[in-house]
């Protein structure tokens, strides 16, 4: 393999393993550690990492309100993490694309939340792929043979803060939901 091909995939597979870690210590026996943070700054912070790994040719906007949250910021920012690059990870090897967020308010069944609205163009995950990507921690892509990030922890980081993982279908690709309580 290429030494810079080879680097990637250590980092990478650096990033899944400490996923995993933190999949595997949260356990739900405690409550998420909370700090009060000004999401969109921190969204678009979050979002630099997988955005610099997927090599993209411009930095992912952020766009929406400023909205505060009382989140854990580590588990936060993992999910984060893990969803963009289980959503970049996707796209064949050179593929043009933008990495964009939205944060909003969001009614759900009544009930409002903060969300992060995470979104890749080219994407298109819905229906039993969706619904397989949101139980895994990894998933390995057949073609390739490369490991990826799954929404396991996404989903598990939103659940302990009282919210909830939405996957989403566009036209332009696909959204991943990150809800939080607000507050």
């Amino acid at each position: 393999l290429d030494p810079a091909v080879r680097e990637g995939l250590a980092r990478e597979l650096s990033r899944i393993r400490d996923a995993v870690e933190i999949v595997a210590s949260y356990g739900g026996l405690t409550p998420p550690r909370r700090v009060r943070i000004d999401l969109k700054a921190f969204v678009a912070d979050a979002l630099a990492a997988p955005a610099r790994t997927a090599r993209l040719a411009e930095p992912p906007t952020v766009t929406g309100d400023p909205l505060d949250a009382s989140l854990d910021p580590d588990l936060v920012r993992a999910a984060l993490e893990t969803a963009a690059g289980s959503l970049l990870g996707r796209l064949p090897e050179g593929t043009p694309t933008r990495l964009q967020a939205v944060v909003r308010t969001r009614a759900v069944k009544g009930k409002r939340y903060v969300e992060v609205a995470v979104r890749v163009r080219g994407v298109h995950l819905d229906g039993p792929a969706a619904d397989a990507a949101r139980e895994a921690v990894v998933e390995v892509d057949e073609r390739t043979r490369i490991a990826r990030p799954g929404l396991a922890l996404a989903r598990a980081v939103t659940e302990a803060h009282g919210g909830g993982l939405d996957v989403r279908r566009t036209e332009a690709g696909t959204v991943l939901g990150l809800r939080f309580p607000p507050g």
